[in-house]
């Protein structure tokens, strides 16, 4: 499949599935996974149909979607370990979407031998696309992204609340995310926010935005200083700026080890 080939897919599938049921679900459509974890008739619709045209088009591929791996936690390891895969996330911040709040995306990633090669995600009520391929750069809305310094002090998202009341030392301002990865990486993307930390990343959350911060000249780390890549281990916290200095600065900053860390993933 083509970049376009896939966004469309992603456009489409939220067209179908997703805006009819926005602000119109009931209560048999909506159940909890874990308390306050959300998933939705429209949800497992989405990987569905995403899932079936990426398997038609690429069956040796591995692909893992948020729902399946609910189901069988044992693919993420499977993902891990191939040459050629996709992640799935048909509704990222189902919390929101469940809430009727405009923030929430539709988002994959494809990666081979390793490492992301594209990602995309898709804001159905912003109708904004953010697409990315690796030495290619990041568009959203087909207008190419450049990098750009952090403010100071740079404002740090974290995705657990008691980390926006967390003192990070000097230079660094917690703020709360937008219970959104996908408009997360959009926020340190446009300026809002200059760096995010996770801490218990899911690969469907977070390959599509590492690719995309990459692309700005930012990166993103697991907290012992690797580079994040998709066989990182969902335990491991992660990191990420919009510079590649700044995300350095707060692997050396968060003291992790002062955090209780859930139980749960995220």
């Amino acid at each position: 499949m083509t970049t376009d080939e896939m966004l469309e897919l992603l456009q489409r599938v939220a067209e179908c599935v997703i805006n009819p049921r926005f602000r119109t679900l009931v209560d048999d459509q909506v159940d909890e996974k874990h308390p306050g974890d959300y998933v939705t008739v429209a949800d497992r619709e989405a990987e569905a149909m995403i899932t079936e045209v990426i398997s038609a088009a690429y069956p040796d591929a591995v692909i893992v979607g948020e729902e399946a791996a609910y189901s069988d936690p044992g693919i993420i390891a499977h993902f891990q370990q191939a040459d050629h895969g996709f992640t799935i996330d048909p509704i990222d911040g189902t919390s929101n979407f469940v809430r009727g709040d405009d923030r929430h995306a539709v988002m994959v990633a494809e990666t081979r031998d390793g490492s992301v090669i594209r990602s995309w995600i898709w804001q159905p009520r912003s109708s904004r696309a953010l697409v990315a391929e690796r030495g290619q750069g990041l568009w959203v809305n087909g207008q190419r992204m450049s990098g750009r310094l952090p403010g100071y002090p740079a404002f740090a998202a974290g995705s657990r609340r008691s980390w926006s009341d967390f003192d990070l030392g000097e230079g660094i301002h917690p703020v709360r995310t937008n219970s959104c990865a996908g408009f997360d990486y959009w926020s340190v993307i446009n300026g809002e926010f200059d760096a995010l930390t996770y801490l218990r990343p899911m690969p469907w959350d977070h390959l599509p935005g590492s690719l995309m911060l990459q692309e700005i000249g930012g990166a993103m780390y697991e907290v012992n200083g690797r580079l994040y890549r998709p066989a990182t281990d969902v335990r491991t916290p992660i990191v990420g700026a919009v510079t590649e200095e700044l995300a350095r600065s707060l692997v050396v900053k968060y003291d992790l080890t002062r955090i209780a860390l859930p139980d749960r993933l995220d």
